[in-house]
């Protein structure tokens, strides 16, 4: 699966909110799909420019000792 940058799904969502054409025309002149179009325009309009960086899918390594470390002192 291909990756985009922050910056140009911006780009491509705020053609798509000034009127510059529909999801349909804007993949075809940005080559990506369109359904990628609409779920960058949703998520942008529910969380703005956050909505459309990328999540962190793993944690850190000192987040994952903190939670450890935690589970120690209070255990359940």
């Amino acid at each position: 699966m291909k990756e985009y940058k922050t910056e140009f799904k911006l780009e491509v969502v705020q053609s798509f909110l000034a009127g510059e054409g529909g999801a349909k025309l804007l993949a075809r002149r940005w080559s990506v799909p369109e359904e990628k179009i609409r779920t960058w325009v949703s998520h942008y309009r529910l969380h703005d420019i956050d909505g459309l960086r990328p999540k962190r899918s793993a944690y850190s390594a000192q987040f994952k000792f903190q939670v450890l470390a935690h589970q120690v002192i209070l255990p359940l």
